[in-house]
């Protein structure tokens, strides 16, 4: 994973290495080559050892009985990065935050893997600081991780919350996270368990974020199950606590405005559910979060789509690839192709509607993901009206068209086939 100056001085910065001491040690290990300096597109270096260097600077450490401290250290600056990585998640640095914590992705692991190592028996309370910082680090990061690191995250948090039931802010946190993470690949028995715990807890510890959090989830999770009066009693709950925190509750807050949008949109109340939609839209652009943005569009597309309403529903999923393109978001950029191969159904254009579905499927298959439920919908309807629309072997002929399709590709073709 390598690391950075920041880091540097952050976790080996203590006794006799700090400040200028640290710089001019690490300055003498690059020019004898036992560090390597990379030069990003930024401007900026980023280091990393050889494998065999690493191993002999790990055995140095641990024969200093210096080991733990780093690893301690280490710990804390990366749950220290999550939690300001958080923060700008919701910034108009969104994309740049994303990258930052994709370069430290392998230090993240690291650190997680350290927070659930065994701790001698007679320190009790290292162990459980350790397991807390890395509950912490996780849950802060659950819009980075549901990216294309769900599967993963998901059995970690699961490991993690095995070692410690130690009712914390973290604990909680990582239960609201949990049970989103399995909503999102539609285990909805594990979100519910994850997130009733943490609703439960929340509400113990008074936590109202975590609280709004949970029940806007919770509420997804009733309302994709079809159970629409508990989901509509969930959500408003959590609009309302949402909306007592202030600026620190627009996210919980749009949430809930747009799910409240789904609940009325599957029961065919389209007005209300565009006038929702709309709500969270405005409220989702002054929190900058951009990927859930491109879902709410996207939604307003539907409402459109189902109006017949070709032109606008156009704009709405073009705006929606747009922004999920902006964050480099691949399940939202497959969910924007899945309208656009709705739209060109809608046109009679179902050989292009075939290319748009195969190329869809074949990017979710090869990198595991999975499309949010009310998108995942909307692919099944569509792919069953082709069906019976479409002669079967001229559809296979398409798919697999589609299905051969690199994803850069797959977006132009979309583009083209919706402007002519």
């Amino acid at each position: 994973g390598g690391f950075n100056l920041k880091s540097v001085e952050e976790v080996c910065g203590f006794g006799s290495l700090k400040g200028e001491n640290l710089l001019d040690l690490l300055a003498r290990l690059v020019d004898k080559s036992l560090v390597i300096a990379d030069l990003l597109t930024n401007g900026k270096s980023r280091y990393r050892f050889l494998e065999t260097i690493r191993e002999y600077a790990l055995d140095k450490l641990e024969s200093h009985r210096e080991a733990d401290i780093t690893r301690d250290g280490h710990l804390e600056f990366f749950m220290g990065l999550a939690e300001i990585a958080e923060l700008n998640h919701f910034s108009p640095e969104q994309l740049e935050w994303f990258n930052r914590v994709e370069a430290e992705v392998d230090n993240m692991r690291a650190a997680m893997d350290w927070s659930t190592s065994a701790v001698p028996i007679d320190e009790p309370e290292t162990g459980s600081w350790k397991q807390q910082m890395g509950l912490r680090l996780v849950g802060a990061l659950v819009w980075f991780w549901h990216r294309r690191y769900t599967r993963e995250i998901s059995e970690r948090l699961k490991q993690m919350l095995a070692i410690t039931d130690k009712q914390t802010q973290g604990r909680a946190t990582a239960l609201y996270s949990l049970g989103f993470l399995c909503w999102t690949v539609n285990d909805f028995s594990d979100a519910r368990k994850s997130l009733e715990e943490a609703l439960s807890l929340s509400r113990k510890l008074d936590d109202r974020l975590t609280l709004a959090r949970s029940l806007g989830y919770l509420g997804a999770v009733a309302a994709t199950e079809g159970n629409y009066s508990l989901a509509q009693s969930l959500l408003e709950e959590s609009l309302s606590v949402a909306r007592e925190l202030g600026p620190a509750g627009r996210k919980p807050a749009s949430w809930a405005l747009m799910i409240l949008g789904d609940v009325h949109f599957e029961q065919r109340d389209y007005r209300l559910s565009e006038s929702l939609y709309e709500e969270a839209v405005a409220l989702i652009r002054e929190a900058y979060e951009k990927n859930l943005l491109g879902l709410a569009i996207r939604r307003l597309g539907y409402v459109a789509l189902r109006r017949l309403d070709v032109e606008l529903a156009s704009e709405y999923f073009e705006e929606s690839l747009r922004l999920n393109q902006e964050v480099e978001h691949p399940v939202g950029i497959c969910a924007a192709l899945t309208a656009f191969a709705n739209l060109a159904m809608m046109q009679g254009k179902f050989s292009e509607a075939a290319q748009l579905f195969g190329a869809v499927e074949s990017h979710l298959v090869s990198s595991s993901m999975h499309l949010f439920y009310s998108d995942k919908i909307e692919y099944q309807l569509g792919v069953s009206h082709l069906r019976s629309q479409f002669e079967s072997a001229m559809l296979e002929k398409a798919w697999k068209k589609g299905a051969a399709m690199p994803i850069e590709q797959a977006i132009q073709f979309a583009r083209k086939v919706s402007r002519s």
